[in-house]
């Protein structure tokens, strides 16, 4: 079975010029996913990695929200951390962040002082830190993510990040 797999792999990319190629490996996410970090079928409202630490967490996190954003145009997204400086350097900045996952056709640009990251296409990614819960009181969004939950101090940021959760996508 493992040869199969890799004798299809093999033909899938070679199928490919160089820039697609350079293309699939890089950026596409589907190819390189483990079955369990990979958006589930079916109609549900939360979902959640759970694994230790290095157990591939941020990298769906960030993935997904790059394909929300990417996917319908002058969508908002929510992302919280638990604090500020995580949302940065993590969810956004780090080695699996956004940014980093992003390919250089559809980078989000990071505006600092603004907390957003902001698409070309008008999609937006506005940034909240779980330590002060009350930036996400009113501010609706199509969808969000909520990067390490366990360790937020109290309830208050998850309630006002899931309260915000109210727009509809085109596929709601």
């Amino acid at each position: 079975r493992r040869q199969g797999l890799l004798e299809t792999f093999l033909n899938d990319l070679a199928a490919h010029d160089a820039n697609e190629l350079d293309k699939a490996l890089r950026y596409d996410w589907n190819r390189w996913a483990r079955p369990k970090q990979r958006i589930p079928d079916g109609d549900w409202d939360i979902l959640a990695y759970v694994a230790g630490r290095g157990g591939g967490k941020t990298r769906p996190g960030a993935e997904n929200m790059r394909a929300l954003a990417e996917e319908w145009p002058g969508i908002n997204l929510a992302l919280m951390g638990r604090t500020a400086a995580d949302v940065r350097d993590v969810m956004v900045n780090g080695d699996s962040g956004i940014i980093a996952c992003s390919p250089p056709w559809t980078r989000p640009v990071y505006k600092t002082s603004l907390r957003l990251l902001e698409w070309a296409n008008g999609s937006q990614g506005h940034m909240y830190s779980a330590d002060k819960p009350d930036q996400a009181r009113g501010p609706q969004h199509h969808g969000g993510w909520g990067d390490e939950v366990a360790a937020w101090r109290g309830r208050a940021a998850l309630d006002n990040l899931q309260d915000g959760l109210r727009l509809r996508t085109v596929a709601s």
